[in-house]
Parts: structure tokens; C-alpha cells; sequence
């Protein structure tokens, strides 16, 4: 067998791999879907902000999984004023975030806007490995949003800016 028929198996069989890998992270996004394509939209009462079901689609992707990889929730940012209703509202500063602790239903999609109020950088990070592909690594002054299926356990679940000079700002996620 010549070395340019090798060559085309070896390309060939790279080919099949790569197919089977990408039927199968997009079997695996279509499982993470919600039934009836339900999101969250939010009322706030002082320090808290809790998410309400409501219906919006597009809410897919591990948690489990390392941030903005093929198969994580996908981040996007936003222009300031852009937010969409029903959205939870976070902004981080170099005092700490606000508010500090927002409740979602298990298993319910939640639309989580962050915001770096003035110059300095963050990253949002849930010290859970479970929830690693949601941390956020954002630039004063801007926002970015995540939209995710919330963790199936109830519980309280800890976050925290991960910039070393800022580790003392925290927060909780807290899912019912």
C-alpha cells in the first residue's frame, strides 16, 4: 500500500472520529433542554433576586465542563441597556457584588447578566466543580450574560470573585 493511500485512510478515519464526537455533544445538548423550553424572569426584593419560570428557548450545555468549551452554556455580552427582561442582574465592583445572593428553581433555565461597575477586571466563579462552566471572566465596564439550566440538587451554592485582590467578595446562588 502506497503512503498516499495510508495517508487518505488515516484522513478518512480522523474524519469518522470527529463526526462520532460531534453527534455526540450535540445528543448530549439536546438532553440538557428543558421540556416546553421554560426560562426564568426575576422580581427582586431588596438584597435578593429570585427567578420565576417563564418561557424563552435556548438554554443548553454541562455545567460540569470547562467555560466557553463545545459543550458549556455559551456567554455572550451584552450592550449596557440590552439586558433582557426576566434576566438576574448581577453587578461586581471592587467592593463586591450586588446583590449578593439570588435564588432560581432546580432544574429551570436561568439567564444570569453580570456586570463590572467601573475599571477594574473580575472573574465569577463558582468554587463548585459541578458549576465550573459558568465562570465569567469580565472587563470593567462591561456586561456579559450565561444562559444555563440551574443545578438539579437544591442547596445553597457559594461564588466569588476569583481576581486574588478581590477573593473576599462573595455571593451565594441559592436553587429550591
Amino acid at each position: 500500500m502506497s503512503r498516499g493511500k495510508i495517508f487518505i485512510l488515516i484522513l478518512l478515519g480522523l474524519a469518522l472520529l470527529i463526526l462520532v464526537f460531534l453527534s455526540f455533544n450535540k445528543s448530549k445538548d439536546l438532553k440538557a433542554k428543558p421540556e416546553g423550553g421554560r426560562a426564568s424572569t426575576t422580581t427582586s426584593t431588596g438584597s435578593r433576586v429570585t427567578a420565576i419560570a417563564t418561557s424563552i428557548d435556548h438554554f443548553s450545555g454541562a455545567l460540569n465542563t470547562l467555560p466557553d468549551s463545545l459543550g458549556a452554556p455559551k456567554q455572550e455580552f451584552l450592550a449596557d441597556g440590552n439586558i433582557p427582561a426576566g434576566a438576574i442582574k448581577l453587578e461586581v465592583s471592587d467592593s463586591g457584588f450586588t446583590p449578593k445572593e439570588f435564588t432560581v428553581f432546580a432544574g429551570q433555565p436561568v439567564s444570569l447578566a453580570l456586570k463590572a461597575t467601573g475599571s477594574n477586571s473580575h472573574a465569577f466563579l463558582f468554587p463548585d466543580a459541578s458549576l465550573m462552566a459558568l465562570t465569567m471572566m469580565i472587563y470593567g465596564g462591561d456586561t456579559k450574560m450565561i444562559n444555563f439550566i440551574a443545578p438539579g440538587a437544591t442547596g445553597t451554592y457559594p461564588f466569588r470573585d476569583d481576581i486574588p485582590q478581590f477573593r473576599q467578595n462573595t455571593g451565594v446562588m441559592i436553587v429550591r
